[in-house]
């Protein structure tokens, strides 16, 4: 368990009815930039504009240390400190601006990969929490608001 209550910690970002579903102490991997961030110079000749559309470049919150507590309908990130305990509320990721989510695990623990509608793919090492579980509820969360 970690160093704090995840349901005490984001009780007051929540809005009536919202409940969390998954929690997980992440280390952050990296992040693959959308396509249209990485179109420049010659490359980007005769490319259509992509626009600042929220879908083109969506990202998510990139820390060393985070947790991340899911709901049916976004992610809350916050960092942590060296001693595990959170420091921040950093952002939000609405389950919209993702289409898939997968886990593998490891000896250390496991890879939690979130694919990003624009194309961003999200590595965070699991360090604490049920990975799988909780891209399991996150690919839940984003099958029912396709089909809304």
């Amino acid at each position: 368990m970690p160093k704090f209550d995840v349901q005490e910690l984001v009780a007051p970002l929540l809005a009536q009815g919202e409940e969390v579903l998954g929690w997980a102490r992440v280390n952050y991997s990296g992040q693959t930039e959308p396509p249209a961030l990485r179109r420049t110079g010659i490359v980007a000749l005769g490319e259509p504009e992509a626009g600042n559309t929220p879908e083109s470049t969506a990202t998510f919150p990139a820390h060393r240390h985070m947790v991340l507590a899911l709901t049916g309908a976004r992610i809350l990130a916050y960092t942590l400190s060296i001693t595990g305990k959170p420091k921040a509320y950093i952002g939000e990721v609405p389950v919209t601006m993702m289409v898939g989510a997968t886990f593998e695990p490891s000896r250390m623990g496991g890879v939690l990969s979130i694919d990003m509608v624009s194309m961003a793919n999200v590595q965070l090492d699991v360090a604490e929490g049920d990975g799988a579980g909780f891209a399991r509820e996150l690919t839940a969360s984003i099958e029912s608001t396709e089909t809304t």
